[in-house]
């Protein structure tokens, strides 16, 4: 799958103590293959405000990362049993936090395939203490004409 795409993100974040919050939503961009592995890029745009958010996903069997840049900037590694340790800055400051991957599980990294979907279970901490517990599904599909 390459060109033209529609992203649709659904994410839910359990912060301790408080109840699980749940955001979804959709955005056009591009896919593409480059070296075997698939990118997926796409702009969204921040809460509250007129600040827009590059976001730049490469997807192989293995691993997704995430690198986002404007508003906000990070690069942030999901790989099944891996920890990675990043730094996420935001218009506010810059925060250290660790990516604890749970699970990730990939399907449809194919040039036949009209969908990719993405499923990742990871924690956040920040500063030796949990900061939440996340999961992420992506699907990455071609628009309808």
């Amino acid at each position: 799958m390459t060109g033209e795409i529609i992203l649709s993100l659904k994410s839910s974040h359990q912060v301790p103590g408080q109840e699980t919050q749940v955001m979804t939503s959709n955005a056009p961009g591009t896919c593409f293959v480059k070296n075997g592995k698939y990118h997926v890029l796409y702009e969204e745009a921040q809460e509250g405000g007129d600040a827009v958010i590059k976001n730049h996903l490469i997807l192989s069997v293995e691993q997704m990362e995430l690198r986002q840049k404007g508003a906000i900037r990070s690069k942030m590694v999901f790989s099944e049993n891996q920890k990675h340790a990043t730094d996420y800055i935001t218009p506010y400051g810059q925060i250290p936090i660790v990516i604890h991957t749970s699970g990730y599980e990939v399907t449809g990294l194919s040039e036949e395939s009209d969908q990719i979907c993405v499923v990742t279970q990871y924690r956040m901490e920040s500063g030796g203490a949990n900061v939440t517990e996340c999961k992420m599904e992506i699907t990455v599909s071609i628009p309808e004409p």
